[in-house]
């Protein structure tokens, strides 16, 4: 059983390998590529914990948490957050503004919502 998996899995690996590494070279800035990529698993995570699919946590720890009379859980996050993110002004804010803007969107996208 074992072995099946593992001849199962190799095909898996390169052609998730061949997917990231033609990502990568679709990209010019290889920063933007791997920003997105992590704004993906963070947005993974979120939905994993019951979270909407297309919100990071921290939109989520600062629309939750940003304000003095929000659950202390959430205050926490949102201060725990933007601890991490110490170079940042108020990185919840910011990614809370972000998902406002619909930044995250694919340029085709806005361009469908001009119709």
């Amino acid at each position: 059983m074992n072995t099946l998996l593992f001849i199962l899995a190799i095909p898996a690996v390169i052609i998730l390998l061949g997917f990231v590494v033609g990502g990568m070279i679709r990209y010019t800035d290889p920063c933007q590529y791997w920003l997105n990529l992590l704004i993906a698993l963070d947005q993974g995570v979120n939905t994993l914990c019951g979270g909407a699919p297309d919100e990071t946590i921290s939109a989520v720890a600062y629309r939750k948490g940003g304000h003095r009379l929000d659950p202390l859980r959430w205050r926490l996050t949102y201060r725990l957050i933007n601890l991490l993110f110490w170079w940042q002004q108020d990185h919840c804010l910011s990614a809370y503004e972000s998902e406002i803007a619909r930044r995250h969107l694919h340029p085709s996208y806005a361009m469908s919502e001009a119709r």
